[in-house]
């Protein structure tokens, strides 16, 4: 279970030594275990057999877990009313354990081309707005914990890497209402988040416009973001 959480959290495949230092297990021990992961499709081996990641039956279990939840039927609605309204990509994600993943994309023919995002993929928490407007309403002792297990890697120029700077972001992010991703995952994409609330007040997801920069100019953050934060608490009512 250790193996597949680290596999699970990582965004690119592990070595055999990095998956016995995070896991605290011998190289023997983990290249059995490997193994019989392998075999039953919860892990598979790749660039030519030197690393691990994730398997299909893993992604199943996600899939399964996706097409169980409320959330996506009922936020759909509200994702092609806003579709109309902005023109723009609209993206719904989910918070799983440490990890966002996409429950629906509904993605303009216009949209960012260097955006390989799907249903069920996994993205950076710390470097979408997404994944800030989800951490922002986390406890803080959660945050921290996600932080430490998954790092402020620089994903691009602008992705914020220093954790204090990080965390008065997400103090910004709560206080407005909404996170911003300005080129901060891509150069050249830009996006605008809402968190979305069960019926406890627990963050559990959260819905996003995206697009290149262009089509998303700084000049109309407020206009997106009170549309993307009407459409998250109607989401939140329904849940």
């Amino acid at each position: 279970m250790q193996i597949l959480e680290i596999l699970v959290a990582s965004y690119e495949p592990l070595k055999i030594k990095d998956i016995c230092e995070q896991c605290d297990i011998n190289r023997a021990s983990a290249y059995k275990m490997l193994a019989v992961l392998c075999e039953y499709g919860y892990v598979n081996k790749v660039m030519n057999n030197s690393r691990y990641q994730i398997g299909p039956k893993l992604l199943d279990v996600h899939g399964f877990i996706v097409r169980n939840t409320k959330l996506g039927p009922i936020a759909l609605p509200y994702m092609e009313h806003l579709y109309k309204k902005c023109e723009q990509s609209i993206n719904l994600m989910m918070l799983l354990g440490k990890n966002g993943y996409y429950v629906t994309i509904i993605e303009h023919p216009d949209g960012d081309p260097a955006n390989n995002n799907h249903v069920g993929s996994t993205d950076y928490l710390h470097a979408t707005a997404l994944g800030k407007a989800m951490m922002a309403y986390l406890p803080r002792d959660r945050v921290e914990e996600i932080i430490e297990s998954n790092g402020l890697d620089a994903i691009s120029p602008n992705t914020i890497t220093d954790k204090k700077s990080f965390l008065l972001e997400l103090d910004s992010t709560r206080s407005r209402g909404y996170a911003i991703d300005d080129q901060e995952a891509r150069l050249g994409s830009r996006c605008v988040a809402a968190p979305i609330f069960n019926k406890c007040g627990d963050v559990i997801a959260a819905i996003s416009v995206a697009g290149v920069a262009t089509s998303v100019p700084i000049s109309r953050i407020i206009e997106y973001s009170s549309l993307v934060i009407d459409a998250a608490k109607g989401i939140s009512s329904g849940l």
